[in-house]
C-alpha cells in the first residue's frame, strides 16, 4: 500500500477528528440545505461545552431541526457569513437579538470568495450586487439587543474595466477548520460527493488549515478511480466514518409518476397558474435555463406539457434537473435550489457551487426566470428585501441577473399587490436586486418587453383585460407594440 501524506490521518471517531477545534475557531462548513451537511460533526459539537464562539462560513444554516440551526439553538455561533437565512428561525432569533452577527453575501460571490481563498487569490472584481444595498454597505450585520443596528456590511470599492463597472470583493482568509461530508472516501483521503451534495463541500475542503471529512463509506486505496475524485486527498487532513446519517430532506416533494398531460385543464382563475402558463411560452426547446421556485418552476411544467423541452440548471450544482421523485424513491443527495427533492434526467451533470455560479455569471445560460416584488420600466428588479421586515438573504438572485447581456431575464409576478398597487413602476421603491437586467415581465394581465434605455413595450395581454385597464394599473409609461394582441392559452 502506498504511503499517505504525513499531514493525513484516519481517525477512530469524530472526537479525535475535531481535536484543536475550540472556542473562537473559524470554520468552513459544506452543504446546501440539508444535503451534504457534516451532520455527525455538527451533532458532536452541539454537545461540547468548550466549543463555542464559532465563526462559520456556510451558505445557510439548514433549519431548526437539523444542520447548523442545531448549533444556534445552543448559542455556539457568534458570527456567520451566508447567503440565506432560510428556515432556521433559531438563527434569525439569534441575529435579531444581537447574540450573533450575520454577513449576507450573494451566493455566487460567497462561493468565489471561498474558491479564491483556496487558490491564493486575495481579491477579485464582480458585477454581482452592483447598485444594491449590499454594494452600498447598508445591510445590517449586527443588531443591538434593543433592535437598533450596531454594524453594517462594508461598502464595496468599484473600478471600471472595458467601460463596465465592477466591485472589489476580498476573498476569505483560510479558515482554521473545514467540516466536510463525503459520500465515499478512500484511505488516502480522496473524496466523492454524490449528486447535489457536491455543492460547497469541494471548495470548502480546500480553504482551511485543517480539513476534516466525515464519510459515509471509507474504501481501500485504488477503489476510487482517479477520474472520479472530486476532492483530492492532498487537501484532507483528517478522515472518519460517520456513525449515523439521517439523510433528511428539507422540502420533500413527490410526483405521481405521470408525465404532464397536454389536455390538462388550466385554472385561469388562479393568477399563479395563469402567469406560469403564459411564461411557459417564453421557453424554446433546447434552452439552458435557471428557474426560481414557485411560478418559474410551474412554468417549466407547462412548457413540458406544450412539448417544449428545456435543460434546467439548479444553482446548487446541477444541470438536467428533472421532476420530483415518486414516493419512496426520494434521495437527500438530489435536491434543487429550493431544497426540494428532485431527480436527474439522463445526461444530467453535477458540480460544485463555484462552477454553477461561474456558468451563471459567465452568461452560459440562455434564460433565467424568477419572481419579483417590483420591477421598474427600465428593467430594475427588487425581490429580496422589504424594509422593516426580516431580510432572509439574497441567495443566488443577484448572481442570476448579473449578466443580462448574455442571459435573458424573465420576471413573473402579479400585476398589482394585495392592496391593488402596481408592481411595475417608473422606479423601484424597494431595495434592488439588480439594475437594468430584466428583459421580459409576465403578469396576470400583460407581457411587457423591456428596453433598458427606452422602457416598456406591451407585447400581449389578457383577453379578459384591456389596454386601458393595463394603463390604469401600471405605474409606469409603456408603448404598445404594433402587433400587440390578446394572448392565447
Amino acid at each position: 500500500m502506498p504511503p499517505t501524506s504525513q499531514n493525513f490521518q484516519i481517525c477512530d471517531s469524530v472526537a479525535d477528528a475535531l481535536k484543536g477545534c475550540g472556542k473562537g475557531s473559524t470554520v468552513m462548513v459544506g452543504g446546501f440545505g440539508l444535503s451534504g451537511i457534516p451532520e455527525n460533526t455538527i451533532e458532536y459539537v452541539r454537545e461540547q461545552p468548550d466549543i463555542t464562539d464559532l465563526k462559520i462560513i456556510s451558505t445557510e444554516a439548514g433549519d431548526d431541526s437539523w444542520g447548523l440551526g442545531r448549533l444556534y439553538e445552543k448559542d455556539k455561533i457568534s458570527k456567520q457569513w451566508a447567503s440565506y437565512i432560510g428556515r432556521a428561525k433559531v438563527m434569525e432569533k439569534s441575529y435579531l437579538s444581537g447574540k450573533s452577527s450575520l454577513e449576507l453575501i450573494p451566493q455566487g460571490t460567497l462561493a468565489e470568495k471561498v474558491r479564491c481563498c483556496a487558490v491564493g487569490i486575495p481579491a477579485f472584481y464582480s458585477v454581482t450586487g452592483l447598485h444594491t444595498l449590499y454594494a452600498e454597505g447598508k445591510l445590517p450585520v449586527r443588531y443591538n439587543s434593543d433592535g437598533s443596528v450596531a454594524e453594517y456590511n462594508k461598502k464595496r470599492e468599484t473600478r471600471d474595466f472595458g467601460g463596465k463597472t465592477y466591485m472589489l470583493e476580498e476573498s476569505f482568509e483560510m479558515a482554521d477548520f473545514a467540516w466536510i461530508k463525503a459520500t465515499k472516501a478512500d484511505k488516502m483521503g480522496n473524496c466523492v460527493f454524490k449528486g447535489t451534495s457536491y455543492n460547497f463541500n469541494a471548495i470548502m475542503g480546500k480553504a482551511a488549515h485543517t480539513v476534516i471529512v466525515e464519510a459515509e463509506e471509507i474504501v481501500e486505496i485504488g477503489e476510487i478511480k482517479p477520474e472520479e475524485v472530486h476532492l483530492p486527498g492532498l487537501y484532507v487532513n483528517r478522515l472518519f466514518k460517520g456513525k449515523k446519517f439521517e439523510h433528511k430532506i428539507e422540502i420533500l416533494k413527490n410526483s405521481d409518476g405521470e408525465s404532464p398531460k397536454k389536455d390538462e385543464k388550466l385554472n385561469t382563475e388562479d393568477p399563479r397558474e395563469l402567469i406560469a402558463h403564459i411564461a411557459a411560452q417564453e421557453f424554446k426547446t433546447g434552452m439552458n435555463c435557471n428557474l426560481g421556485v414557485g411560478i418559474p418552476t410551474m412554468a417549466a411544467g407547462f412548457a413540458a406539457s406544450m412539448g417544449i423541452h428545456v435543460f434546467l440548471q439548479s444553482e446548487n450544482g446541477m444541470t438536467g434537473c428533472g421532476p420530483y421523485p415518486e414516493k419512496g424513491k426520494e434521495d437527500s443527495d438530489w435536491i434543487n435550489a429550493g431544497k426540494e427533492s428532485v431527480t436527474p434526467l439522463p445526461g444530467a451533470s453535477t458540480f460544485g457551487s463555484d462552477e454553477s455560479f461561474g456558468q451563471i455569471r459567465g452568461g452560459h445560460l440562455d434564460m433565467t426566470v424568477l419572481g419579483a416584488l417590483e420591477c421598474s420600466q427600465y428593467g430594475d428588479v427588487a425581490n429580496f428585501m422589504i424594509p422593516g421586515k426580516m431580510v432572509k438573504g439574497m441567495g443566488g438572485a443577484m448572481d442570476l441577473v448579473s449578466n443580462p447581456a448574455k442571459t435573458k431575464v424573465v420576471v413573473v409576478q402579479t400585476h398589482v399587490d394585495k392592496y391593488g398597487k402596481s408592481k411595475i413602476k417608473k422606479k423601484c421603491d424597494l431595495p434592488m436586486t439588480g439594475a437594468k437586467c430584466v428583459h421580459t415581465i409576465v403578469t396576470d394581465l400583460a407581457v411587457f418587453d423591456v428596453d433598458h434605455e427606452k422602457g416598456l413595450t406591451l407585447r400581449k395581454y389578457n383577453p379578459k383585460s384591456s389596454i386601458d385597464e393595463i394603463q390604469e394599473k401600471t405605474a409606469a409609461d409603456f408603448q404598445v407594440a404594433k402587433n400587440c394582441e390578446a394572448w392565447k392559452l
